[in-house]
């Protein structure tokens, strides 16, 4: 692994680190219940998927053919699953109000933090760095981490509950998912790290055009006095085009990369 790699892979590890602190040091009780709640919903989730299975093999295929059929126990059966789903939806729906909650407590205290932090830096940052893009800091990637706190946590859950089914239903099974799952690992590194690297691009041309649409805003009487509509409007159109391919490179791999797990 080459030393840039190593250099993302410690960043995002400290990332990661760095947004833990700001949930478990403000928030770290309805943290401990959203954990409880993901459980418990993507354990309701599981256990509904393989009930299917039990409710054929022990209460369906049995009563078939019978005579005078006793349904009692396929009754027991659906009431005790309709009792699992009820779990799994309030835990869910528990869960997803806590994490926005949470989400954007989080997100406040770090914009709190990004503006102190601001105060505190020299003049040749602003000098360097257009209003617009200092802004969308503030906005567009502040927002991407309330959407990907949740959708990480469900996921890692979801995995460990799914893992563990599959150990218990067939271990032989489970190895050969696992390669499957190898396999499947490494194409979607391939296909989510173009995807990543054109969504960071694009998270800086939305940076380039919200600071150039800023400064146009305010400066719109110095740019008719000297007549420079057409060069503005040819400097617009070029970073909108840079936005443009960016976004739909980023959304072509994202989008690629369904099917192409789905078929693997």
């Amino acid at each position: 692994m080459s030393s840039k790699k190593l250099q993302i892979s410690k960043n995002t590890a400290q990332t990661a680190k760095r947004l833990l602190k700001y949930v478990t040091e403000t928030y770290k009780l309805r943290f401990f219940l959203v954990f409880i709640c993901i459980f418990i919903s993507s354990g309701a989730s599981i256990s509904v998927s393989l009930s299917l299975k039990f409710l054929l093999d022990d209460f369906i295929i049995p009563l078939i053919g019978q005579q005078t059929p006793d349904f009692a126990g396929l009754y027991r059966a659906l009431g005790t699953l309709a009792c699992i789903f009820v779990a799994g939806v309030l835990a869910a729906f528990t869960y997803t109000r806590l994490m926005v909650y949470i989400g954007q407590g989080v997100l406040k205290r770090i914009r709190d933090d990004m503006f102190e932090h601001m105060q505190t830096l020299p003049i040749r940052y602003f000098d360097q760095n257009t209003t617009g893009s200092i802004m969308s800091l503030y906005t567009n990637d502040t927002d991407t981490l309330r959407q990907s706190i949740p959708q990480a946590l469900s996921s890692f859950f979801t995995i460990v509950v799914t893992f563990i089914s599959m150990l218990v239903l067939s271990p032989a099974l489970t190895v050969l998912a696992v390669l499957v799952i190898v396999v499947m690992l490494f194409v979607s590194r391939k296909i989510g790290g173009n995807s990543g690297k054109y969504f960071v691009r694009q998270q800086v041309a939305v940076a380039d055009i919200t600071g150039f649409v800023e400064e146009r805003m305010n400066g719109q009487r110095v740019v008719k006095v000297f007549n420079h509509e057409r060069k503005s409007e040819e400097e617009f159109d070029k970073l909108n085009e840079a936005l443009f391919e960016c976004a739909s490179q980023a959304n072509t791999f994202a989008n690629i990369m369904g099917p192409v797990i789905g078929n693997i």
